[in-house]
């Protein structure tokens, strides 16, 4: 549900705030699995696959199949091992992204949480034009902006060898992902936001990336 530019913020204010990765070559690690878990899109695999490509977003986010959330939990324990690497760390922290997102950005305005029922949970946010959806377009270069997020290099073939494997995630998408979320940050939009405001992004960022320092400190991964 969250664009890149979203992930990207939240990313780097959980670097930031836990000081993580110390190279600048796992900082850059890190900064690509923000994208990373959403390369699905452009997989050799998707193209050539005639399974619905919804199938394949829950593959790589570890969605259950009646459901659209991310089980980030069962990302965690099945990496558990990795997860103190750059690239898996952060496609768990995308992961959650996803999830705190939702709930903070979309559910709680919308609905009353203590009753959100099977069929909202199976409804693919990602791919609707939501006000919430609208406004990230709109405010994307003034996050870029606010945040100081600049234009990722795409990886190099040693680069992508080197990842730890992710068996949900073919890795052949990333670079194209990477080119079209770096489109993403320079484009104008006409439209006004309706909803939604630049404060309200920028306190869902600060909530978010707290939020998940908080879970990942409960879980000992900090």
């Amino acid at each position: 549900m969250p664009s890149a530019i979203i992930h990207r913020c939240i990313h780097k204010k959980v670097l930031e705030k836990t000081k993580k990765f110390k190279t600048d070559y796992d900082k850059y690690i890190y900064d690509i699995s923000s994208v990373a878990p959403d390369s699905w899109r452009n997989t050799n695999e998707l193209k050539n696959s005639k399974l619905p490509k919804k199938l394949k977003r829950k593959i790589s986010h570890f969605s259950l199949d009646t459901e659209f959330v991310e089980h980030y939990e069962l990302f965690k324990r099945k990496y558990k091992k990795d997860i103190n690497h750059p690239f898996v760390f952060g496609y768990l922290v995308h992961l959650m992204t996803d999830n705190f997102w939702r709930l903070e950005m979309y559910y709680k305005r919308n609905y009353d949480i203590n009753n959100i029922d099977s069929e909202l949970l199976n409804i693919d946010f990602s791919n609707e034009k939501t006000n919430l959806n609208k406004a990230i377009d709109i405010f994307t270069k003034d996050l870029k902006k606010q945040f100081s997020i600049n234009e990722l290099t795409p990886l190099k073939e040693k680069d992508i060898d080197s990842l730890p494997k992710i068996e949900e995630l073919p890795y052949d998408g990333i670079n194209t992902t990477i080119r079209f979320t770096n489109e993403q940050l320079n484009k104008e939009f006409d439209e006004e936001a309706k909803e939604y405001n630049l404060k309200d992004m920028i306190n869902g960022i600060e909530t978010i990336s707290n939020k998940i320092i908080e879970e990942l400190k409960k879980e000992k991964i900090l």
